[in-house]
């Protein structure tokens, strides 16, 4: 469904805390720094703001396109001469803004990123009301294409409603058949997705998991699991959530807990994805509220 015009103020404050926070956090993030101090660092941040994380910190490294998020006690680093898409969101009172930003620490890997952001700003020029949003997955393949790059074609934008990070519309980066309309009062998130041109272009899940959501109830569950069901619907409002979220709560086998309701039906995983052949992968990402005269960006300062 579409805002109306008392509920555009929420999305304007959020994304403006969004676009600092994503400015100072890239400018802070180096080689060598600890993925959990970072998710953790910008979870904290997000709390003491008075939102609440829309869902995990995604910190995807290199090849992995997205949804990698520490879990409890991560060693890994942020590599040298690597390139990481720090991917955040931001809630308050069901309002979400999601964005993202890729940093790199090559030199030879920034026009990849480069082009991944005029993608997203060449979907911005095409985004008025009345406009398909296969012109826009077409928009993003053709900028891609002019830089030298390909999409990922299985990746995609999502439109977001209160409580609903993806509400049932994607925003194709790629040109294929979509029947939507945009409207004004639509807030959707785009996020084109890039690589280089002799990979498949396509991500795949890998065997690492850290991120799950509610999907159903379901009975005759343990106490843990009753607990996890519980904290899922109340704490994270049926969004995504981190398995270190857990720990505190649930204990250090919190991961065998999550895998088992993850098998029932109960809940939702979201594997880590990683390009094919292993291509580097850049992303760039606004939500963007339309309006009569476009496409409004919600994360830029």
């Amino acid at each position: 469904m579409s805002l109306k015009r008392d509920e555009y103020e929420p999305y304007h404050r959020i994304g403006k805390v969004l676009g600092k926070l994503l400015s100072e956090e890239s400018k802070r993030i180096r080689p060598r720094d600890k993925l959990i101090e970072i998710c953790e660092r910008i979870e904290n941040r997000i709390i003491e703001e008075g939102f609440f994380p829309a869902f995990p910190v995604n910190i995807s490294i290199n090849e992995v396109a997205a949804h990698y998020t520490s879990p409890p006690d991560d060693i890994r680093e942020v590599p040298e001469a690597s390139i990481v898409k720090l991917d955040v969101g931001i809630r308050i009172n069901g309002y979400i803004v999601d964005a993202a930003r890729t940093l790199v620490f090559d030199d030879k890997l920034q026009k990849l990123a480069d082009a991944a952001q005029s993608c997203l700003e060449a979907a911005e020029r095409v985004m008025k009301p009345g406009v398909n949003l296969q012109q826009v997955g077409q928009t993003i393949y053709d900028e891609a294409r002019r830089w030298g790059f390909k999409t990922i074609a299985n990746l995609s934008g999502h439109k977001i409603d209160r409580y609903k990070l993806h509400a049932g519309v994607g925003v194709p980066n790629v040109p294929i058949p979509v029947d939507y309309k945009l409207k004004v009062g639509d807030i959707f998130a785009v996020e084109p997705f890039l690589t280089f041109s002799n990979v498949p272009g396509v991500a795949k899940p890998s065997k690492e998991v850290y991120i799950y959501s509610l999907r159903k109830k379901i009975r005759s569950l343990s106490k843990v699991q009753e607990k996890i069901i519980f904290l899922a619907e109340s704490r994270f409002r049926k969004l995504p959530f981190a398995e270190r979220w857990l720990v505190k709560s649930i204990g250090r086998r919190v991961s065998e807990e999550l895998s088992f309701l993850t098998r029932k039906g109960a809940l939702t995983s979201y594997p880590v994805l990683i390009e094919a052949k292993k291509g580097f992968v850049s992303q760039a990402e606004d939500t963007f509220l339309i309006t009569e005269e476009g496409a409004l960006p919600l994360t830029r300062i």
